[in-house]
Parts: C-alpha cells; sequence; structure tokens
C-alpha cells in the first residue's frame, strides 16, 4: 500500500496587519492558529524523525494514514516570535529551514530585500524604470539583453498573480541579470526606496543563532536552506557544492545532529546533480516546492514535493478529502 505524507510549507507568518509591512505576503498568525486546528482535526502530524525512520525503513516503520508534516523556510523572527510558541502549546514539532548566510554573515538574503523594496513601492512602474536607468549603466561592460527583451523573459517565467511589472523586478533582480550586478542593484535600492542599512533589517527579519538553539533544545528540527539561498539548479556544480558544503559546515557549527540532516531547496530548485551531492554530504532529505502530495513508495527522498500553505483551509470545518491524496 502506497503511503501518503502531505508536507506544509511556510515562510513569513505572523500579525500582517499589525506589522509596519503590511503589503507583505504572509500568512496571519490567527489563520495559523485557525489552520493548525484544521490539522489536528483531519491529519497526524508527524515529526522529521518519523519521516527519517520510515525511509530508512519502510517495512519497519510505516507513516501513520494522513500523515503531515510542518515545514518553516528561511529563518525568519516570526517563526521564534509566533510559530515556536504555538507548536510548544499544542506539543507539536515543526522543521525550520535555515540560510546559513543569515546567521554566519549576519547579512540579508537578496529575495527578502526584494520584497522589503516591493512592500515600500508606491509605484511599480517608476521602479521598473529606475531599475532599466541603472541596467543601462552597465550594458557596455556586461553582455546583458536589450530591457525590452529582459522584461518579456520576466513575464513568462513567473506567477500569473503578480503584475508584469514586479514580475519584471522579481525576475531580474532575482534571476535574469549578472549576478554582480543584480547585488549591486539591489543594495542600491534597498537605501533609495527603503532607508534601511542591510544590517538594521536583518535585526529585524531573522532569528539569531541563539533563538534558533534554543528550538533545537526544545525539539524543533533544525535543517539547511543553502548559504546564499541561490537557485541550484542554475549555478555550476561547483558553486552547488560550495553552496551546499557551507550549509554542512553551518549546521556542524550549531550542532545538529548528523542523522537528523535535512535540506530544503531554496525556491524549490534542485537537479539531479543536487541530489546527488546532499546524499554525498550525508542529507537523508530533501525537499522542493512542487505542490503536491508525496507518495513515499515511489518518490525519491530526496525530492519530496511540498504544499504551501494558502492552498490548504484555514477552518476546520473545510471538507478535507481532496487535500488528502493527489487528485
Amino acid at each position: 500500500m502506497t503511503n501518503f505524507l502531505s508536507v506544509c510549507m511556510y515562510h513569513y507568518v505572523r500579525e500582517i496587519k499589525n506589522s509596519k509591512f503590511s503589503n507583505i505576503k504572509g500568512l496571519e498568525f490567527n489563520d495559523f492558529i485557525l489552520q493548525l486546528d484544521y490539522f489536528q482535526k483531519y491529519y497526524n502530524i508527524i515529526n522529521l524523525d518519523d519521516l527519517i525512520s520510515h525511509y530508512n525503513d519502510k517495512d519497519y516503520f510505516k507513516l501513520p494514514p494522513k500523515a503531515l508534516l510542518l515545514t518553516f523556510d528561511d529563518g525568519y523572527i516570526d517563526h521564534y516570535d509566533y510559530v515556536y510558541p504555538e507548536l510548544i502549546k499544542r506539543k507539536l514539532t515543526g522543521s525550520f529551514y535555515i540560510p546559513a548566510k543569515i546567521v554566519e554573515a549576519n547579512k540579508v538574503l537578496d529575495i527578502n530585500k526584494i520584497h522589503y523594496i516591493l512592500a515600500k513601492c508606491e509605484d511599480e512602474a517608476a521602479l521598473v524604470k529606475r531599475i532599466f536607468s541603472k541596467i543601462d549603466q552597465y550594458r557596455l561592460n556586461y553582455n546583458i539583453e536589450e530591457n525590452d527583451k529582459l522584461f518579456t523573459e520576466s513575464i513568462k517565467s513567473t506567477p500569473s498573480y503578480d503584475t508584469p511589472e514586479v514580475k519584471f523586478i522579481k525576475q531580474s533582480l532575482q534571476k535574469l541579470l549578472p549576478k554582480e550586478i543584480r547585488s549591486i542593484l539591489i543594495n542600491e535600492l534597498l537605501i533609495e526606496i527603503l532607508g534601511k542599512s542591510e544590517t538594521e533589517l536583518a535585526k529585524d527579519l531573522y532569528m539569531s543563532k541563539e533563538q534558533i538553539l534554543e528550538l533545537s533544545r526544545n525539539k524543533m528540527f533544525i535543517g539547511a536552506h543553502g548559504y546564499e539561498h541561490s537557485w541550484i539548479n542554475s549555478i555550476s556544480y561547483k558553486d552547488k557544492e560550495l553552496e551546499i558544503s557551507k550549509s554542512t559546515l553551518f549546521l556542524n557549527n550549531i550542532n545538529i545532529p548528523k542523522n537528523t540532516w535535512t535540506l530544503s531547496y531554496p525556491y524549490g530548485a534542485y537537479d539531479q546533480e543536487a541530489i546527488e551531492i546532499i546524499k554525498m554530504h550525508g542529507f537523508k532529505l530533501g525537499f522542493t516546492t512542487e505542490p503536491r502530495v508525496c507518495k513515499t513508495e515511489k518518490d525519491s527522498p530526496f525530492a519530496l514535493s511540498r504544499i504551501d500553505t494558502k492552498d490548504f483551509p484555514k477552518n476546520q470545518y473545510a471538507n478535507p478529502e481532496k487535500f488528502y491524496y493527489d487528485c
């Protein structure tokens, strides 16, 4: 019999309406509470040890019916302030995936800088023009496509719920431009639009090493989420190896037992090379962002799918049946 597993993926969980940046997309804390009510009513919430044991010996350790795992990406302070106390209160565990750079170097991930730039921006079209102007300054020294081609490419490769302007802003600053230019542009925009330094933003945004250690001491699971939060499927083998090996150093530095090492691929992006590297470094599981239920008898433990919190109900009276299995 096939074992089914739902893995719920969270990012921002906070009292968004009362926060400084109320238009940043995330889950309201009260909705998180209601969703946990729903999960506890209809699912069997497991911990990471259960899943690792299952993959080590499926005949010995069967998952319960309607199994569900809770995962939290990016090391946000939200997870310490809101998620962790609620899980403790309910005697549940979560798996928290930390990009090592935010702790080891006290740096803000580019993706988060972009989130906050967009949250502060009042005119998306004007921001696009500003980015075009900055790109024009670098075009003589770098092989960069024309602005209209960049814009068209960005629209093709991103979700439909964003405006074309937001799609371009995200994709150009995350992926389409050369890395060194992306970093310069993002940091310039952070100061120009947000008026905050990277150090100031990092303190507001992420858990400290001490807070992460507290989670670990209290039976929460800590995993890797890359070092720089790179698109692992878009970088060279050498850079993949560096990104993942630096993640293992971070886990060693905070004394995470090697038999619990798991990794959440940043952006859900991975390829066969990435799988071989994380296996070589001793990781037990790898998580993607493919939005479907896992079939653990068939799915690779190094490419497990996850369903975003937004795709689960926030009401314990919702009909659960379609969320249990793939349709």
